[in-house]
């Protein structure tokens, strides 16, 4: 969640190819789409997600980081930047 309503940036810093999940509310794995706001695979460059949304802060948002080929396990860091302080 996010104190101050804005644009925000999602980029994960990761050793392998990424892809990332914003989510309104929950995450459903049985059903994907369900409340999927936005997705992206390479767009910050190297293999890595970046995700710019506008997020509201009367709502709660759930990330979901994964990488692009199945069963591959990696540490990770997701940067986020924008106008104010991001919980989670």
């Amino acid at each position: 969640s996010v104190p101050e309503t804005g644009i925000y940036s999602l980029r994960s810093q990761s050793s392998v190819d990424t892809y990332g999940y914003l989510y309104r509310y929950n995450f459903d794995p049985e059903n994907t789409l369900v409340n999927l706001l936005t997705s992206d695979d390479d767009g910050g460059g190297s293999m890595q997600f970046l995700l710019d949304f506008v997020l509201r802060s009367d709502t709660t948002y759930v990330l979901v980081f994964t990488t692009f080929r199945p069963y591959v396990t990696t540490s990770f860091s997701v940067i986020g930047s924008g106008p104010s302080t991001m919980y989670y």
